[in-house]
């Protein structure tokens, strides 16, 4: 052979840029259907469709891995926000998601609720008594929403004790809620011996549940109607007249 003739090349074989990407897209497509219950099926669904469009987009795509990527992706983000969209509606309907958005609707005001009927309660205290605020009617009633390391709350503490103790006599029922748990305040309770039922709950129906600042107090009459909000602490005196009924101001504090 003459040296100065060159050598043919040998013919390569013919790659498929678009074969790797269409498989990946395939895969991600199985997932995203499987996982379609969850928001993660949804992101396997993104990713599978940008991958199946960009194989489709190079010179020779695996067509049939590629469309079946395409096609399960799209199928897998339509499973996941529906699924999204179920969950949300349930959350909404809810109980729960109603007092979220109760809450945060506006601001808590005292005057906004009083003259109107108390929700129903079902509550459980420390000492594993059950409170029902269907069992006061025929008697005033006081539900306090406090915080043990609130100073203001402590402080008033005592004069709760002394209007359990005097009004006994009268049938009115003393509670007092707080949003703390229940493994911090029992210490509290059982130092200050409260004769009154004490509960740790967060699931309390509004206005219990919208409270903003503590303490917040919730005066009752035999009917079941809020007669009175008050709203920080005035002393002995004016409690026990607003436990009794003989006195009314429009819960905003103050004298």
């Amino acid at each position: 052979m003459d040296p100065l003739t060159p050598v043919p090349e040998l013919p390569r074989p013919a790659s498929a840029p678009g074969g790797g990407l269409a498989i990946a897209s395939f895969v991600c497509g199985v997932l995203a259907v499987l996982l379609g219950l969850v928001l993660i099926g949804g992101l396997f669904g993104l990713a599978g469709l940008i991958l199946g469009l960009a194989a489709c987009a190079t010179r020779r795509p695996r067509r049939a891995f590629a469309g079946w990527g395409i096609g399960l992706s799209v199928a897998g983000i339509v499973l996941a926000c529906g699924m999204g969209l179920v969950a949300g509606y349930w959350y909404l309907m809810s109980d729960t998601g109603s007092e979220v958005q109760e809450k945060h609707a506006r601001p808590f005001r005292p005057a906004d609720w009083i003259g109107r009927p108390m929700p129903e309660l079902t509550l459980t205290a420390l000492d594993g008594r059950t409170i029902r605020s269907a069992d006061w009617k025929g008697h005033r009633a006081v539900v306090d929403v406090w915080a043990s390391w609130h100073p203001g709350c402590a402080a008033a503490v005592p004069d709760f004790v002394r209007l359990a103790r005097e009004t006994a006599d009268r049938g009115v029922q003393i509670v007092a809620v707080t949003f703390e748990d229940a493994a911090d305040v029992t210490a509290f309770v059982r130092e200050r011996e409260l004769n009154y039922p004490i509960v740790a709950t967060n699931d309390l129906p509004a206005p219990l549940g919208r409270v903003e600042s503590v303490p917040t107090t919730f005066f009752i009459d035999e009917t079941g109607v809020i007669r009175d909000i008050r709203v920080g602490y005035d002393g002995y005196g004016a409690l026990k007249q607003a436990a009794l009924g003989e006195a009314t101001r429009n819960g905003e504090g103050g004298p």
